[in-house]
């Protein structure tokens, strides 16, 4: 079953002022994904654009374990 988009958008302003939450288990595909496959010079970028986006909207997200996740430390 499929939500509408009008179910979707009142379900996102129930959540943390309009914007869900993203918890571990998102961050968790994001950087497997990163890391397994993107070459390493894309890896790099995405990792990094990942990480400081989702500071943003977690203030208890770890940008060093994420990127360790995503196969790259700077």
């Amino acid at each position: 079953m499929r939500m509408s988009e009008e179910s979707l958008h009142d379900k996102d302003k129930r959540t943390a002022e309009g914007r869900p939450q993203l918890e571990h288990r998102h961050f968790a595909v994001v950087a497997s994904v990163i890391a397994q496959m993107m070459p390493l010079k894309l890896r790099k970028t995405t990792a990094m654009h990942f990480a400081e986006h989702f500071k943003e909207r977690n203030v208890r997200f770890d940008s060093a374990r994420f990127l360790r996740a995503c196969n790259y430390d700077r």
